[in-house]
Order: structure tokens, then C-alpha cells, then sequence
């Protein structure tokens, strides 16, 4: 893969550690790096994902990177996870022949379990939208002992799913060739095509029950899919909600 035809990736800074990618990539942000510029790390200190939760970045094991995007007025910002998703999905199916699929609203799973998370930070200004951070976490060769127990029946990596070790370095340049194919599309106003796929690899089926927490609020009934705004539908009696944001507490497939 050719860096300079890309614009996403085109400048990768790799840290051996740092406290978070998405920390780094903000703090570059606001000093007016450009668009497509990607921080990777080996570790990090300071992972999170999304509201503040710990993302175990282990030396040596997964993928930690954030991306700087500078989309510019009107963009979609909400598909942003879900065209990340959708990258993470292809680019191990195609490499690995497994099957991942996205739980709403930011996770990626293998098998049932967790084993990408996915965090999207946005700034504002005057002009609209000043710049948008995707930050990745992906757990590669991380064994079932380098999990905390609490989260041992909960996440897994790629390592644990094929029994093998995986090169880090070939998944990321996957992602990044994926990210950018998506990013065109989303740029080009081609949702058609990404609300398709996302729908296709949703980990929960149409039909499923769920309750999800929305602003201090459950909500439970069952799964339609994802409208062509990114909304997650779901069917309360006659009612159809619209969520844009929230977390799926539980689901029955």
C-alpha cells in the first residue's frame, strides 16, 4: 500500500507508549496537524473508550491508533463509528477468514465476545465541525490471561479465536486501506451503501429483543435496524424510537 495515495494514514507517528492516542491526536488537533494524520502507540497508559471506561492496552499485543480527521461543514458525523466498524469487520474477514460483527454503537465482536472497541471525539468552532478523532483499540495477541477477571468471559482477542499469532502490522495497513475506502464514501454522501452494510453485520438480527439505556432511560423492544440518518430503531409496542447515541444494556437473539 502506497502511503502518499492515501489520505488517511499518510503520516503515521508511532510511540513505543503514550497515556492515550486520543489524547495525543487532540493535543495535535488543536496545534493544526492535518487531516488523516494517525498516532499509533505499543501501549498505552491511559486507554479509554467510550464515557471514560479502561481500554487494557498491553505492550507488544493489540492495536491502539487515532486518526485526525478535519471533514469540514455538514459532514455525517455520525456514521463515523460505524464506517470504522464496518473497516475493522472487512479487514479481519478478508485477512483471517472470521466473521466479526458490530454491536451498536462503538464495538466490534468476535465469536460473541468483545474484542475492538471504537471511540469518536469531536471539537467545533464558528464554521462547524473543527476536527474528529477515531480512535481503535483492537485486541490481536492478547492470551485469555492478560485480561482482568471480570472481563475474561466478556472480551477476546484474534490470537484466542484462531490460535495463533497475528502481525499487528499487517491488520493496521488492512484497517487504514479500509478507512480510507469508507471515508470516500461517506465523504461522497454514498450512505446507501454504508447503511447497507452496516446493517449486514450487525451482531444483533432484526427482530431481536433489546433494551438500551437512553439518557438515563431504558428502553426495551425490539431491533429494526438502522435508519439512513445512523439511527438505532427500535419498536416499543406502536412506537418506533430513533437513538442516536446510548448503550445496549442486553439483547436476545
Amino acid at each position: 500500500m502506497k502511503r502518499e495515495n492515501l489520505l488517511i494514514g499518510s503520516k503515521v507517528i508511532f510511540l513505543p507508549q503514550c497515556s492515550s492516542t486520543n489524547d495525543l491526536a487532540k493535543e495535535s488537533a488543536q496545534m493544526g496537524e492535518p487531516h488523516g494524520t494517525i498516532y499509533r502507540c505499543n501501549s498505552q497508559t491511559a486507554g479509554r473508550g467510550k464515557d471514560g471506561k479502561i481500554w487494557y492496552s498491553i505492550p507488544n499485543k493489540g492495536i491502539y491508533f487515532s486518526v485526525i480527521l478535519r471533514p469540514g461543514k455538514n459532514f455525517p458525523l455520525c456514521w463515523l463509528p460505524y464506517i470504522s466498524g464496518i473497516s475493522v469487520c472487512e479487514s479481519v474477514r478478508e485477512l483471517f477468514n472470521l466473521f466479526p460483527a458490530i454491536k451498536w454503537p462503538n464495538d466490534v465482536y468476535l465469536e460473541g465476545k468483545k474484542f475492538c472497541g471504537i471511540l469518536i471525539e469531536s471539537s467545533f468552532g464558528r464554521e462547524g465541525i473543527d476536527y474528529a478523532i477515531v480512535g481503535i483499540g483492537i485486541n490481536v495477541n492478547h492470551e485469555r490471561e492478560d485480561f482482568p477477571e471480570y472481563l475474561k468471559e466478556k472480551a477476546t482477542s484474534i490470537k484466542i479465536v484462531i490460535g495463533k499469532e497475528i502481525d499487528n502490522n499487517l491488520l493496521f495497513e488492512k484497517i487504514i486501506e479500509k478507512l480510507n475506502f469508507w471515508y470516500e464514501k461517506l465523504a461522497l454522501n454514498q450512505i446507501s451503501i454504508i447503511h447497507k452494510t452496516l446493517n449486514s453485520l450487525s451482531l444483533i438480527p432484526i427482530g431481536s429483543k433489546i433494551e438500551v439505556l437512553d439518557g438515563g432511560r431504558i428502553i426495551k423492544g425490539e431491533f429494526r435496524g438502522f435508519d439512513d440518518q445512523g439511527a438505532l430503531l427500535l419498536r416499543e409496542r406502536r412506537i418506533i424510537h430513533k437513538i442516536y447515541s446510548g448503550e445496549m444494556i442486553s439483547y436476545n437473539v
